[in-house]
């Protein structure tokens, strides 16, 4: 008869601790803000109000649209082409700014290169602004 105290206890016990570990995990993941501010929504629209150059990629100034969202950060898309400058002329590339989740004055250009999103380039020191 104790022997079958001690196993009901015990499972009653891990029966515990699985429900405060499950409810645990699922209050940090509804505690999400937005790196933004307290309540905000991701804004809608980046602009550029200079242009950017790193290396031979040039981004255009001028207002840049939210594209998509993953992990790490915010995709905003140019305007128009983002160029690179070479040699043998100039090419338009697909892209924009990247700006990370966790420190939003922080961001990147990207281009689509060989159809994956690639990060280019510190732009964190260009004038820009977030609209709605």
């Amino acid at each position: 008869m104790l022997h079958l105290r001690r196993r009901s206890s015990s499972r009653l016990f891990q029966l515990l601790g699985a429900i405060a570990v499950a409810s645990l995990l699922t209050s940090c993941a509804s505690n999400r803000q937005s790196p933004f501010g307290a309540g905000r929504a991701t804004p809608q629209f980046l602009e550029l109000l200079e242009p950017a150059s790193r290396g031979t990629l040039h981004f255009p100034q001028g207002l840049y649209a939210f594209e998509s969202e993953d992990d790490t950060g915010y995709y905003y898309r140019a305007p128009r082409s983002v160029r690179q400058h070479s040699f043998g002329g100039s090419y338009p590339h697909d892209g924009g700014v990247f700006v990370r989740k966790t420190t939003p004055l922080h961001m990147r250009g990207y281009i689509y290169w060989a159809s994956k999103r690639t990060k280019v380039g510190n732009i964190s020191d260009v004038r820009h602004e977030f609209r709605d």
